[in-house]
């Protein structure tokens, strides 16, 4: 399988601004065969016709996300945990909007999950609980669940089977798998599943979380 990127080309002569607006999306890897074409058509840049207007990407291992300025979300991919939020089991091989979010400002796609923050800062999340990313104790796929136990949320970001979550206050809160140490939680949690957020000690004034 191949890996997968990203390229989002701007809209010529429109004022860059916090969240810049991208009227042109290419991709090129494994994202060919979740769009339906050959690998060999992933070896190069391909321009994802559906998808113009695109605030922010996001893609794990075999579904991606894609966050339009307008506040919409659309997905494509694999739905076997129902990952894309169309229902366990759908899949498809073109964009297609999330259905039940609007006002979006934040999108993290995870491996067999994806997370949704919305304008007013509460995070929402769907497909495989594993490790209890979702904020739930059942290890099952869910349909979208609210990811209690937050405060205000500025920024997302979903690794593998953990998530990462920044406060307006520049907080930083962990939630999912502690098997090596990436929720910073020290060596008393390590190997844990949380499956309520924890706020990281000692960080403070945080500008951006990424995880992998």
């Amino acid at each position: 399988l191949l890996a997968q990127g990203f390229m989002l080309i701007g809209v010529p002569g429109v004022k860059a601004s916090e969240n810049k607006i991208y009227n042109q999306v290419y991709a090129f890897g494994s994202a060919a065969l979740e769009l339906g074409l050959d690998s060999t058509s992933g070896l190069v840049p391909f321009e994802v016709t559906a998808l113009s207007n695109i605030a922010k990407i996001s893609a794990h291992t075999d579904h991606t996300l894609a966050l339009t300025e307008d506040g919409q979300v659309y997905a494509f991919g694999s739905g076997d945990y129902n990952q894309l939020g169309l229902g366990e089991g759908v899949g498809s091989h073109i964009p297609v909007i999330v259905p039940g979010f609007q006002n979006v400002k934040d999108i993290a796609a995870g491996n067999t999950f994806s997370l949704i923050l919305l304008e007013n800062g509460e995070v929402y999340g769907f497909g495989r609980n594993l490790s209890g990313v979702l904020g739930q104790e059942e290890e099952i796929n869910y349909p979208s669940v609210k990811v209690q136990g937050l405060p205000k949320i500025k920024s997302i970001s979903a690794g593998y089977t953990h998530a990462l979550f920044l406060s307006e206050s520049g907080e930083v809160y962990a939630l999912g798998s502690n098997s090596h140490g990436q929720l910073g939680l020290g060596e008393a949690q390590l190997g844990a599943k949380l499956t309520a957020p924890v706020k990281i000690p000692g960080l403070s004034q945080v500008k951006e979380v990424h995880a992998s």
